[in-house]
């Protein structure tokens, strides 16, 4: 055995260690083992209140919800600005306007306006492209002040004139022209991308000789129609102040119709917002 007080190893049955004379019954031995012992060493774990556990698991749902809280604020930003994207529809029609004339047309985003340089005597020369072989010229010119004097009934004989030069030039043959009937009354033909643009056809059309008579926008206007070998041509006057504009739509004949009121449409966005 070993003795508790100096440590030295003694005869299991010696009552007393030879080194120090401590007593080495087995009594003293287990009551020296036990006072040596540390009090901190016989502590047994201390149970935590209730108050402990409550706070610990208010503090969890807390930083959920903090959590939670920051997610939803995330959606809903995200959810905000797709929202806002959506709310501004694709333009699906652009304008063109020619600042010297004070001229504006409004067009679909799928055709393209090239500017042409004016030939003599014009003010402009522009070329809207609508398909494959389908396309509105459009030009100006100045009105005669001899020609404004007379008045528009001189203004309808220049432009009837002018017309059958343009026909003959071509080597066009007339057609019975439909306007008339398709466009009597207020009537207004809704934009889509298959056929027109959005604006104010025309009203109160009437037949006087090669060129009906009509109105675009309060404005005096006059139009007819041919045909050239195999294209169909719309010839449309537009006249505003001392100014005229001309429109004049080619397309291939067989689809000379439903390509009519899309060159229509395209007329009847025309504005002149400035006057010089």
């Amino acid at each position: 055995m070993i003795c508790p007080e100096c440590g030295s190893y003694q005869p299991d049955r010696a009552k007393f260690c030879g080194n120090c004379g401590a007593t080495l019954s087995r009594e003293s031995m287990v009551e020296s083992f036990l006072g040596s012992m540390k009090p901190q060493e016989m502590e047994l774990p201390r149970r935590r209140s209730l108050a402990f556990y409550l706070g610990v698991m208010l503090a969890i749902l807390l930083s959920l919800a903090v959590l939670s809280g920051m997610a939803y604020l995330v959606y809903r930003y995200a959810l905000q600005q797709r929202e806002g994207k959506g709310e501004e529809p694709e333009q699906e029609y652009l304008t063109y306007t020619h600042p010297e004339t004070g001229f504006s047309i409004s067009y679909h985003k799928h055709y393209e306006v090239r500017e042409l340089a004016p030939a003599a005597g014009e003010l402009l020369s522009l070329e809207l492209v609508m398909g494959t072989g389908k396309d509105l010229a459009i030009t100006a010119f100045r009105l005669d002040p001899d020609v404004l004097v007379g008045g528009m009934e001189s203004i309808s004989a220049l432009l009837e004139e002018d017309a059958l030069t343009r026909i003959r030039s071509e080597g066009g043959e007339m057609v019975p022209p439909p306007l008339a009937a398709e466009l009597s009354g207020d009537q207004r033909v809704e934009g889509d991308e298959g056929s027109t643009s959005p604006g104010e056809v025309v009203d109160g059309s009437a037949t006087n000789g090669l060129l009906n008579t009509t109105q675009v926008r309060g404005n005096p206007a006059f139009y007819t129609e041919f045909r050239v070998r195999g294209d169909g041509i719309l010839l449309y006057y537009v006249v505003s102040d001392d100014l005229v504009f001309v429109f004049a739509g080619r397309t291939p004949w067989g689809e000379f119709s439903a390509a009519r009121r899309q060159f229509m449409a395209v007329i009847g966005s025309f504005r002149r917002e400035s006057q010089p």
